[in-house]
């Protein structure tokens, strides 16, 4: 990867997806899990006075933390909308405190229905996931009519409706907000974003012009550079180390 030699030198904040991105899919969300080998990259991050990792990613926080429990890295759940920094503390959105209501409420809504005891309704902090990809067509129509439902009542939040399941997402929140943030908190150091699906899109728009995108998976989006899956995150990863370390070594 000769684009990151001139990162030599320089000060690397790394901000990346968690699920298809430094983790592999697995049919049920709660058992995906890092790598052996992914857990040990992502410590040597943290030992490294010049770079600087945060994990951005729809789950909640409390879920990620599980996930990703590795002391020094910033964590970043709700799309960014609750994050732990690498010193342990909490923040929030801004508007974070309107949304606890709502989801619960929405969760609520959602669970009246017999046919969501078959849909995984993943409660997140000011967030919602609806899993459904294995129900069958006709159950999977029932569940869309209930899906519509709540976006017609409840306005303030995005419906991002698929046929396997549908993200319910905070009006106004993305990861590109969480990204401006880390931006501002350390501008002195050169941004470096990893992403693998839609909501990804955002952060990479973001870093256009000012630093690196990479899109694990087929047809990298604008303003990104290819990376064919996990495997090749992790040498990228051990390549951003290995520049690193070579700069601390000859300063």
């Amino acid at each position: 990867m000769e684009l990151l030699t001139e990162l030599s030198g320089r000060k690397i904040l790394l901000m990346t997806d968690f699920d298809g991105t430094i983790a592999a899919y697995r049919k049920d969300p709660r058992k995906v899990s890092l790598a052996r080998d992914m857990v040990a990259i992502l410590q040597k991050f943290t030992r490294q006075p010049n770079l600087k990792l945060a994990v951005v990613s729809g789950r909640g926080l409390q879920d990620l933390e599980n996930k990703v429990n590795i002391r020094g890295i910033t964590l970043a759940g709700c799309f960014g909308g609750v994050f732990r920094d690498e010193r342990g503390k909490v923040h929030t959105w801004e508007k974070a405190p309107y949304y606890f209501g709502p989801v619960e409420e929405l969760t609520e809504f959602f669970s009246r229905f017999p046919v969501f005891k078959e849909v995984y309704i993943e409660k997140k902090e000011i967030a919602l996931t609806l899993h459904y990809k294995d129900l069958g067509v006709k159950k999977r129509r029932e569940v869309l009519k209930v899906i519509e439902e709540a976006r017609g009542k409840n306005p303030i939040f995005n419906f991002h409706v698929g046929d396997k399941g549908t993200e319910i997402i905070p009006q106004g929140l993305g990861k590109g907000w969480f990204i401006q943030k880390m931006l501002k908190k350390y501008p002195d150091f050169y941004p470096v974003f990893l992403g693998n699906d839609w909501v990804d899109l955002e952060g990479i728009e973001v870093l256009r012009g000012q630093g690196l995108a990479f899109y694990v998976g087929d047809t990298p989006p604008p303003g990104s550079h290819g990376l064919s899956g996990i495997k090749e995150v992790k040498k990228l990863f051990k390549k951003l180390l290995a520049v690193n370390q070579a700069a601390l070594n000859a300063s």
